[in-house]
C-alpha cells in the first residue's frame, strides 16, 4: 500500500523572518515563507526505488498571522498541481523586499522532480498552482536602492479563489 503525505491545520504566529540567498547551489533561495506540495521524483520517469517518491502530498488549512519578513525572494505558495495546495491564509504579513546577495533571482522548488527552478525577477507574493488563498491586511515594502530588481507585489498563476483584503 502506498501513502500520500498530508500537512494540514497549521498555525504560525508572531514571527520575524529575515532571509537571503547564500549560494547558487543552496536549497532554497531566500524565500521567507515557502508552502509547496510536490512529488520528489518526476512521475513520467521510471524509478526502481521507492514508488512513494512519485506521490505528491497535499497541504491545506495553513495560517500565517502577524509575520514580519525581510527577504530578497518572495513568499511562495506552489503546488505541482493546483488541487494539492489549498486554504492558505496570510493575515497581517509584512514583507520588505531587498536584494542582499550577488546571485540572480530564482525560485527553488527542489526536490520537486519535474520542476526544480523557475528563473525571473521575484514578486513579494508568488502564488502558483494553488486554490483558496487569502491575503488579509498584508503589506509589501520595497528597498529603494534595489526596487527595480523585483516584479510585482502579488503574482498569481494557474490559480483559483484568491481573495485580497486591505492590501
Amino acid at each position: 500500500m502506498l501513502f500520500r503525505s498530508e500537512v494540514r491545520d497549521v498555525i504560525v504566529n508572531d514571527c520575524l523572518v529575515h532571509t537571503r540567498a547564500f549560494s547558487e547551489s543552496w536549497w532554497g533561495h531566500g524565500e521567507p515563507l515557502h508552502v509547496t506540495a510536490a512529488a520528489w521524483d518526476d512521475e513520467s520517469e521510471s524509478n526502481p526505488g521507492n514508488p512513494e517518491r512519485k506521490l505528491a502530498g497535499t497541504v491545506r488549512n495553513i495560517r500565517f498571522t502577524n509575520i514580519q519578513c525581510r527577504a530578497e525572494a518572495g513568499i511562495l505558495v506552489w503546488g505541482q498541481r493546483p488541487e494539492l495546495v489549498r486554504e492558505v491564509i496570510f493575515d497581517r504579513v509584512r514583507i520588505e523586499m531587498s536584494v542582499q546577495s550577488k546571485w540572480e533571482p530564482r525560485i527553488d522548488l527542489r526536490p520537486a522532480g519535474a520542476t526544480t527552478f523557475m528563473r525571473g525577477d521575484h514578486s513579494a507574493f508568488e502564488l502558483m498552482k494553488a486554490q483558496d488563498v487569502r491575503l488579509d491586511h498584508c503589506t509589501v515594502l520595497w528597498n529603494r536602492t534595489t526596487q527595480g530588481r523585483f516584479a510585482h507585489a502579488v503574482v498569481a498563476q494557474d490559480f483559483s479563489d484568491l481573495v485580497i483584503t486591505d492590501f
